[in-house]
């Protein structure tokens, strides 16, 4: 189930070939490369695929420990108990770094876990919104892979999807010092700035990504989640602890393309101003998207980010570098104990942000009781894990009709093959019956001949 992915994923992923991972399948299961992407025409930059021989090569590669019997029987092997070997890389390094209590679905990941750059850019997380879309990036908020960004959109759920909100640049002003807190690799080898080296913490509390920046005497805490239900991603921060106030400022940097594809930059996108924020068109026939804050100041300052390098991709053969597209700045002073959040979304509307926050930890504890009595910490947060797929399926008028299990993050979408093979672990072993139920009347609507689809019409 896990074999295949790459070391330092937070989620357990059904489907994915790790590393050199196709952004597409071909005939004969041998990866193909997408062309380059169009959305409403926005062209997106070109695709180099790598040799199929040497494709072949690389996806012949085994991590150690590696099940390479059937995805049923690798799934079933998790559960047996006494072999620690059989979870995955990171659920490995999850267990041997602290036993965790009892009913407790958080971990603290160790400072030397992303010490350094190239440790800091392989360790990555995942968060997903029920509809296809997500957020995901790494714990350096470096983006090495042309999925990473804060918002990819699912405009048909669970397909179409768009990324929109890259990241965000965080600079912080704390007693006459500055500190950057994000990170970023640039086409010929500069990272700049290098934040993870002021990151004191990362933690995965219950499912959801936490960092906490060290900055002098200061602790500031960011979190990131996404509404479920909703193109809707939340940015939450808090000073912690300080011993006096703190200045931030937040920089987005926007794009809107297909999510396979790279854009370059030099086109206009339209700003607009927004109560505490702006609305972004990118042009007639795009879907507007809004990056607000729930305090502090927003100023228009429009420009372009110039050569951010995607490392993931170059080492796929692909094309991988990208432009990004700053609407303005946020400015706000947090005194101690105080909270800012960065709301970025396509939605018409969307909850404050603690309405939201109290939401999804309410749904997440509820999905936490549906597990066994006195299950072990592990299985609480497959349960969590297996949550991300399960996703609704919109009917051709846009009307969210169907349940479907998501094959893969980043790149893939729901497949019938994948789904009846994961069902019984992702919905009936997890205390989701009634979602069992509608992913089988989802795909029964579509039986042809005696065969369920394997891809949706």
């Amino acid at each position: 189930m896990a074999g295949h992915q790459r070391p330092g994923w937070l989620c357990l992923r059904y489907r994915g070939t790790g590393e050199h991972a196709p952004i597409s399948r071909a005939a004969g299961g041998v990866p193909a490369a997408a062309g380059a992407a169009r959305i409403d025409g926005v062209q997106g930059g070109s695709s180099r695929a790598l040799p199929r021989s040497q494709l072949r090569a690389r996806l012949q590669r085994v991590c150690p420990g590696h099940d390479q019997r059937p995805a049923l029987r690798a799934q079933l092997r998790l559960g047996w108990e006494g072999r620690p070997h059989a979870l995955s890389v990171c659920a490995q390094r999850t267990l041997s770094h602290r036993a965790a209590a009892a009913g407790n679905s958080s971990v603290t990941f160790p400072r030397t876990d992303f010490a350094s750059a190239s440790n800091a850019f392989e360790r990555e997380w995942l968060v997903t919104n029920a509809l296809g879309g997500f957020a995901c990036g790494t714990v350096a908020q470096a983006n090495t892979r042309r999925y990473h960004g804060l918002l990819v959109a699912s405009l048909q759920p669970p397909v179409q999807r768009v990324l929109m909100v890259s990241k965000v640049e965080v600079h912080v002003r704390y007693r006459d010092r500055s500190y950057e807190l994000g990170s970023n690799e640039f086409a010929g080898g500069t990272i700049s700035p290098r934040g993870f080296e002021v990151l004191s913490a990362f933690e995965d509390d219950e499912g959801l990504p936490v960092w906490t920046f060290a900055c002098a005497d200061a602790r500031l805490e960011q979190r990131v989640w996404m509404a479920d239900g909703r193109n809707t991603t939340y940015v939450r921060f808090q000073l912690q602890d300080a011993s006096a106030a703190m200045d931030l400022e937040l920089r987005p940097l926007c794009t809107y393309r297909d999510y396979h594809s790279h854009a370059r930059g030099g086109w206009s996108l339209e700003v607009a101003d927004e109560p505490r924020g702006c609305r972004v068109t990118a042009f007639s026939a795009a879907r507007p998207y809004r990056v607000l804050t729930d305090r502090g100041d927003f100023q228009r300052e429009p420009d372009w980010y110039w050569n951010f390098y995607h490392r993931a991709e170059a080492e796929r053969g692909l094309d991988a570098t990208e432009d990004l597209f700053r609407p303005g700045t946020f400015r706000v002073r947090l005194e101690p104990r105080d909270v800012v959040t960065l709301i970025a979304t396509a939605e018409s509307e969307f909850d404050p942000p603690a309405t939201a926050f109290d939401r999804e930890h309410k749904r997440r504890r509820s999905l936490l009781r549906a597990t066994p009595s006195g299950a072990p910490d592990w299985i609480k947060r497959l349960t969590l894990a297996a949550d991300q797929f399960i996703v609704r399926r919109s009917a051709p008028g846009g009307e969210l009709r169907g349940t479907t299990v998501i094959a893969g993050y980043p790149w893939f979408s729901d497949w019938g093959r994948d789904t009846m093979i994961a069902l019984p672990g992702l919905a009936l072993a997890t205390g989701r019956t009634q979602d069992a139920a509608a992913i089988l009347r989802t795909f029964a609507a579509h039986v042809s001949e005696g065969m369920l689809p394997n891809r949706f019409p």
